[in-house]
């Protein structure tokens, strides 16, 4: 018979992936609420600067105006200011 230690082991890890088989992947799309809150600005400065053509490129997913997150980081890397 295992020991207790192995046993509890054993139970641990099973539990722990399927925790770890429930969790979601954080999103690649964000919605503009959301944007926004990533950037630090707030969510109307970035439908007007969609209008304008400037900022970081929305995506149109049926009425749902979304951004990528790899985009809003290139964005924020290109904006940054040298020291």
């Amino acid at each position: 018979m295992e020991n207790l230690q192995e046993v509890l082991r054993k139970i641990v890890s099973e539990e722990i992936s399927k925790a770890l088989s429930l969790v979601k992947p954080e999103s690649d799309l964000l919605s503009r609420k959301q944007a926004a809150e990533y950037l630090g600005i707030k969510s109307n400065t970035l439908a007007v600067w969609a209008v304008k053509g400037i900022g970081p490129a929305p995506i149109k997913i049926g009425r749902r105006v979304m951004y990528k997150r790899i985009g809003l980081n290139e964005y924020a890397n290109l904006n940054t200011m040298p020291r």
